[in-house]
């Protein structure tokens, strides 16, 4: 092996003499010589190369399969006793460190020093909760520094550590309140950038965010020519919809007539029963259905028309312009039976004598109560309607009290007028003023307004003197 580059021959000799005794069973020899081991095989790492290295490494496998008591590293023990192996495995970590030259009290510290903690920032979080969140979410100022120890992270840079603990806006948050006019475009950029965006790439963004106006109604604005093309497409861009569908967006603006006005269409004759029956099954109706209800509404139309006829010859029979027979006749070309014919007639011809006697007995009423006819005048009267003597006491039973609340009495200025012209008294004139309602001393200032016999001829004596009577009823 003295070819080997790199050789050191007194440590290859001596690595030699250990093996060939390893290998002849001279154990003790070997243990004596366990740090010149130890060097030989950080030596075969570290020089040996190419074809040596691997006779050399080979010789070291045999032994180590040979004599099968090499201890554990301490690392490994440590790892162990975190994880709490030692009695799963069967090993006794003490005893087994103590084999690498580890006694209990550095093990112990050693095991100390052995794993990680839990994340940095999540720890930071652990602690924002602690300070400013009630109840056990969180953790103490005292855990966060054995978190950061565990971190190997040294005690100049916890103060940028718990700079760590606070987080802002993100980009997106930044863009919405430029967007939504609640912080300038300076502030807004700034915050940004905080949150680690490019600042070159705010523009496009910003011009990206936020929504657009509804798809629908923007179609609706573009098919009257509100809005431009350009406007229409940047407001399907702004909706995120994928560009081969805006040509199906533009129908969105379709419209059809709903039910109810192809209904009044078809009944005005403007629409087809064929074509009203289509256009109720495109929008949705089955066969039977829309054709039921164009049908209907073509029936409907037909119904209006004869009824209005109707209404018109019954009308003229009425009023006796057209005799029964051509009633009859008339009736019939309308579909009438004409055993329902005469009922129908007869119907018409109760309602006119009904009309007429009505009238008749309305007259009689305002007579009465004007006083122009007196009750006996009106009771024969009422007898020749055909009216019994029953409904003739009812009648006069309101219609007595009607007349004694009909009585006309002469206005304050009537009554002026009179004193004026000497025909009735001041004390007369103030009575029946008091009578109308007027308090006696504004009674008596009225006197002032009409003067007593200040325009009748001289030496006229009032003809009405003294009190009047109290007026009756109204």
């Amino acid at each position: 092996m003295n070819g080997v580059p790199g050789y050191n021959a007194t440590i290859g000799d001596t690595l030699q003499s250990v093996l060939s005794s390893a290998l002849n069973g001279a154990v003790e020899a070997l243990a004596t010589a366990i740090s010149v081991w130890e060097t030989a095989r950080q030596s075969v790492r570290t020089v040996a190369t190419g074809v040596a290295g691997a006779a050399m490494q080979s010789t070291l496998n045999r032994i180590n399969a040979k004599y099968q008591e090499v201890p554990l590293t301490p690392a490994v023990l440590a790892d162990m006793s975190i994880r709490n192996l030692g009695t799963e495995s069967g090993i006794d970590l003490y005893t087994e460190a103590s084999y690498s030259g580890i006694n209990r009290q550095r093990f112990d510290a050693l095991a100390l020093d052995t794993g990680e903690s839990y994340g940095i920032i999540d720890a930071l979080r652990l602690w924002h909760r602690g300070q400013y969140l009630a109840g056990d979410y969180g953790i103490t100022t005292d855990e966060l520094k054995t978190v950061i120890y565990y971190s190997r992270v040294r005690d100049q840079f916890i103060p940028d550590l718990l700079k760590l603990s606070w987080d802002t806006m993100s980009g997106a948050d930044a863009l919405n309140t430029l967007v939504k006019g609640k912080a300038s475009s300076e502030q807004a950029r700034a915050w940004w950038a905080a949150a680690g965006n490019m600042p070159e790439q705010f523009d496009v963004l910003y011009e990206s965010a936020g929504d657009g106006i509804g798809i629908e109604k923007a179609t609706e604005l573009w098919k009257h020519q509100l809005i431009t093309t350009a406007q229409l497409e940047d407001i399907y861009g702004q909706s995120r919809m994928n560009p081969r569908f805006y040509p199906v967006a533009e129908l969105t603006n379709a419209k059809w007539l709903p039910p109810y006005e192809l209904k009044a269409a078809v009944a005005a004759g403007t629409v087809t029963i064929a074509q009203g029956t289509q256009w109720m099954v495109e929008l949705g109706y089955s066969a039977d259905q829309a054709s039921a209800f164009v049908q209907g509404a073509a029936i409907g139309t037909a119904h209006k028309a004869k009824s209005e006829t109707e209404a018109i010859i019954l009308a003229e029979w009425e009023a006796q312009i057209i005799t029964q027979a051509e009633a009859t006749t008339a009736l019939e070309s309308l579909g009438y039976l004409a055993p329902a014919i005469p009922f129908i007639l007869e119907a018409v011809t109760a309602r006119r004598v009904i009309t007429m006697r009505n009238a008749a007995i309305n007259r009689l009423r305002t007579a009465f109560i004007d006083h122009l006819v007196d009750e006996a005048t009106a009771r024969t009267e009422l007898g020749s309607l055909g009216l019994p003597g029953v409904a003739i006491d009812q009648f006069f039973a309101a219609w007595t009290i009607e007349q004694m609340t009909n009585i006309k009495r002469l206005s304050a200025a009537q009554v002026g007028k009179l004193v004026e012209d000497g025909v009735l008294s001041a004390d007369n004139a103030v009575t029946r003023w008091v009578q109308m309602g007027y308090l006696p001393e504004e009674a008596a200032l009225l006197l002032y307004v009409y003067p007593a016999g200040s325009k009748a001829p001289a030496g006229t004596v009032p003809s009405v003197t003294g009190v009047p009577p109290a007026p009756q009823g109204g």
